[in-house]
């Protein structure tokens, strides 16, 4: 029988006799590498899924868990601060979610080797005021894209010791006074909201890489730089999206891009650069803002969460560039809620950004809008629009659509395959304007990648409760677009639709496609999608919603 000790409670616990076992390895963090002790003990399960059961050596900040249950938040916080009074300044931020049973504190040191040394001679006395199950995870680790242990590269003396150093004053002086082309490293595999696109002409200006890129998504920035030699020239396309990022290089890498160039463009995804704030994707009307703070703040304390009710995105910035390391690694394909997974990249910090306080970001209430294409606050709208051909402008300024030619510039087209009703088939292409570009790309094409034929065969009443359907769909399960006839005219296909007063239905596996042709419920489900396009009647289109199942 053993008294244990719990924040001032007195415990009698029975400890059974263990003959012939392997003596226990008291918790201490390795000095010989610097990924640290194989099979570290006192790591939670949520450090260990995501990062492994080994300590790094580079680390400033923990993150405690798992206390007795009996233990209030003060009571955790007065343990912890009292039992830390030997170090030097740092700060316990305790977290509890609404709904979650869960207490965490994050502690935050000022000076390196706190932490470590907390981990190494603190955790039995933690154990015995915080309960035998207490976790101490490090945090502000810095890992590379890999997840690999690195050093802090944010260390500007060490930068500073370098720059001063004689090899480099050395490699100063035998540098050649030429400037040499810089060397790109771009990344073919892992898909970024950045896009590297070289072998461009040296003539070619932003209004023209707008003009090609645009087409597939929201541009947040362009960056043109001119290559050595003045015969060409390389830029950097950042778009709002990941997915509109591969929807852009799918289709027009090896194709020239702007006026009179006769060059193959080479497009990969661009290295992201870390920040402490992050990019996050693939949201929607199910996301709450509460949701993304209570996953990104297992991380690290948030300085800063941007998110807007309906958004497609927000941003999460962090207090250091070491627990964004970590999230961006942790959180990518995550799957946020029932199903719906999210994409994470870096985010630029705008020097003239006024920074918010943290709790009005997240207490702030805005309208719902419709969803759709959304822009960052940071983008400037203007700079979409081409001064090289008059489109109609909504009152908000946003580019109007009012014809097909109009949605064919500014929409590219995604898909080509045919409409087959009653053995004949109509060619149509499909410019999405809402949606998940990954819907038509994944489940309207067979596993070598050839598109798949859509045999109407089923219809369903065109009126109030099909647009209550539709509308009521998780956006992250739907791509929305216009269908454009091709090669055949597709007038008999929606005359036929018009006659039946009907919408047509493809059923195929894991995904139902919905062709509604031009009508009152139509037109309001347009500019439920997006408000920026409005064609009247006269043009041949169909209106088409693609929902996996």
């Amino acid at each position: 029988m053993t008294a244990v000790t719990l924040g001032g409670i007195v415990e009698l616990r029975v400890v059974p006799l263990i003959t012939d076992a392997e003596p226990t390895a008291l918790p201490t963090d390795s000095n010989s590498n610097g990924r640290g002790r194989s099979g570290s003990p006192h790591l939670s399960k949520f450090y260990r899924e995501r990062f492994g059961d080994q300590s790094p050596n580079h680390y400033n900040n923990l993150r405690v868990s798992n206390f007795d249950t009996r233990l209030s938040k003060e009571d955790v916080k007065s343990i912890l601060e009292r039992e830390f009074s030997d170090y030097r300044r740092f700060e316990v931020k305790m977290v509890k979610h609404d709904g979650d049973q869960d207490l965490f504190a994050y502690v935050n040191f000022d000076e390196a080797g706190c932490a470590k040394d907390i981990r190494r001679t603190k955790i039995p006395q933690l154990k015995k005021l915080l309960g035998t199950r207490v976790c101490l995870d490090p945090t502000g680790v810095v890992r590379d894209q890999e997840g690999k242990y690195i050093p802090d590269r944010y260390n500007r003396s060490l930068m500073d010791r370098r720059e001063k150093s004689p090899e480099r004053d050395r490699e100063r002086r035998r540098s050649p006074v030429h400037r040499r082309s810089p060397v790109i490293k771009v990344n073919n595999e892992i898909p970024t909201r950045t896009l590297f696109v070289g072998n461009l002409s040296a003539f070619t200006n932003e209004r023209e890489i707008r003009d090609a890129f645009e087409r597939y998504g929201r541009v947040e920035d362009v960056e043109i730089k001119q290559a050595d030699g003045g015969n060409a020239s390389y830029a950097f396309v950042l778009f709002c999206s990941i997915r509109d990022a591969q929807a852009a290089r799918r289709a027009l890498d090896g194709n020239p891009v702007g006026k009179d160039s006769n060059r193959k463009c080479k497009i990969g995804y661009g290295k992201a650069q870390p920040s402490k704030k992050l990019w996050v994707g693939d949201l929607g009307t199910w996301t709450t803002a509460t949701m993304l703070e209570k996953e990104f703040d297992r991380y690290g304390p948030i300085e800063d969460l941007e998110y807007r009710e309906g958004d497609e995105f927000a941003y999460v910035t962090f207090t250091d560039n070491q627990a964004a390391a970590d999230a961006f690694k942790g959180m990518q394909d995550f799957v946020l809620d029932k199903g719906h997974r999210i994409c994470v990249d870096y985010a630029k910090i705008a020097a003239d950004t006024r920074k918010r306080r943290r709790s009005e970001s997240l207490t702030r209430s805005s309208p719902k809008r419709s969803r759709g294409p959304k822009t960052p606050p940071m983008l400037d709208r203007s700079r979409s629009s081409s001064a090289s051909r008059p489109v109609s402008k909504s009152e908000n300024g946003s580019v109007r659509i009012t014809t097909i030619q109009e949605l064919q510039k500014q929409k590219a087209a995604t898909w080509k395959g045919s409409v087959t009703l009653k053995k004949t088939d109509y060619p149509i292409s499909l410019h999405r304007i809402s949606g998940s570009e990954d819907i038509l790309q994944d489940y309207l094409r067979d596993e070598e990648g050839r598109a798949l034929k859509l045999v109407l065969n089923q219809r369903l009443p065109l009126d109030d409760n099909l647009f209550d359907k539709i509308v009521n769909f998780s956006e992250g399960e739907i791509a929305v677009a216009f269908a454009v006839e091709r090669d055949r005219p597709v007038e008999n296909l929606l005359a036929y639709l018009k006659e039946k007063k009907a919408a047509g239905v493809v059923s195929a596996d894991n995904v139902i496609t919905y062709l509604l042709v031009h009508s009152p419920v139509t037109q309001r489900l347009i500019r439920h999608f997006n408000q920026e396009i409005e064609i009247p009647a006269g043009y041949n289109y169909f209106f088409v919603v693609i929902k996996k199942v």
